[in-house]
């Protein structure tokens, strides 16, 4: 699986400090939640997510692009230079590879300036 997310990024979007935030289709419910985070990361790719509008979790895996079905989410990653935005594939402590080309980008929360090429933010509260 890699090194695993720091689990200080894990966690309700609504609380103190940064998390990784989500749009997460959580299975069992009738439509995707824009307000998802991660509370568990249970392999490459996947995750058990929460909704902060409700009480509903379970467990996802990230696409790329819109989802379709139960049981999928997504986490946006926009490159160094405000190229177009890329869709996580795979999430590490200090990495995220997208799903475009396999991509792999240092990554840093939404709100801080990137500095060079390699570098991009990553969807968070």
């Amino acid at each position: 699986m890699g090194r695993p997310i720091n689990k200080k990024f894990i966690g309700n979007t609504g609380a103190t400090g940064q998390q990784i935030a989500a749009t997460a289709w959580i299975p069992g419910q009738g439509a995707p939640y824009t307000d998802a985070y991660i509370t568990k990361q249970t392999g490459t790719g996947r995750y058990i997510m929460r909704a902060n509008a409700g009480v509903a979790s379970g467990q996802v895996s990230l696409v790329n692009g819109a989802l379709t079905a139960p049981g999928q989410a997504n986490i946006t990653v926009t490159p160094y230079g405000g190229g177009a935005v890329e869709y996580a594939a795979v999430i590490f402590d200090n990495t995220v590879r997208t799903f475009t080309n396999n991509t792999t980008y240092d990554w840093k929360f939404e709100g801080i300036t990137l500095t060079a090429p390699g570098q991009a933010t990553i969807q968070s509260d």
